[in-house]
């Protein structure tokens, strides 16, 4: 059997809070079970629950995102009993997202979440994991994809090689033999054993790998 996961709904919307609970108190007996700790509209009500040991997770109503006088996350998942916080009603954009994730939650559910989704991020986060959406995971990793694009082309700028250099020691870089470089690139072997000669005499190595390992310290390889 799961262990149950005690939650407390956080929000100055009596609507909100009420609706909620009504939506968990109509799981009971299901698997995992979600205990419902509180459903408060007062931030010092979560501490003291907190302090007692009484939270895995909050949800915070995202209507109250950046009011003035609400607490830092880190008062939750700071101290012997930490509390995973999770804004609940964030539109599934990164511009809301972002300074969601950045206030220190763990996780947030989307305006148009079920709650069959409400329930498995909760039970995501309350096993120690981070959630995100499907989408947002994908913009994730186009940024990181553009960052190290971004960055491999600015080291570039600072290397003093032809753009040909670069070409050769990409294709060094997967082991190829001088004739197979000249084919992939349509020149002559001699073309190609000069290219490694002044990259070998540029870079101060005497091996065509420690060029290739120097390479890849620097980011000048797209792989």
């Amino acid at each position: 059997m799961t262990h149950s996961i005690r939650v407390v709904i956080f929000s100055e919307d009596r609507l909100f809070r009420d609706g909620l609970a009504k939506l968990l108190d109509e799981r009971k007996g299901a698997e995992p079970q979600i205990i419902l700790s509180g459903v408060l509209d007062r931030w010092e009500e979560i501490i003291a629950l907190k302090e007692k040991a009484l939270i895995d997770v909050a949800l915070l109503d995202y209507k109250l995102f950046n009011r003035d006088g609400l607490p830092p996350l880190s008062t939750l998942s700071s101290g012997e009993c930490p509390v995973k916080a999770v804004w609940i009603g964030v539109r599934d954009h990164e511009s809301d997202i972002i300074p969601c994730l950045e206030s220190g939650a763990v996780g947030y559910i989307s305006t148009d979440a079920s709650v069959d989704d409400l329930v498995h991020i909760v039970t995501a986060v309350a096993n120690g994991n981070s959630w995100c959406s499907d989408r947002f995971a994908a913009f994730l990793f186009s940024r990181i994809q553009d960052f190290s694009s971004e960055k491999w082309m600015n080291a570039r700028e600072d290397a003093q090689l032809t753009a040909r250099e670069f070409e050769v020691i990409e294709l060094l870089a997967e082991s190829l033999s001088n004739k197979e470089i000249a084919e992939r690139l349509n020149i002559e072997t001699q073309t190609v054993k000069n290219h490694v000669h002044h990259l070998l005499e540029k870079l101060s190595v005497h091996k065509r790998m420690d060029a290739v390992a120097y390479a890849r310290q620097r980011h000048w390889l797209r792989r």
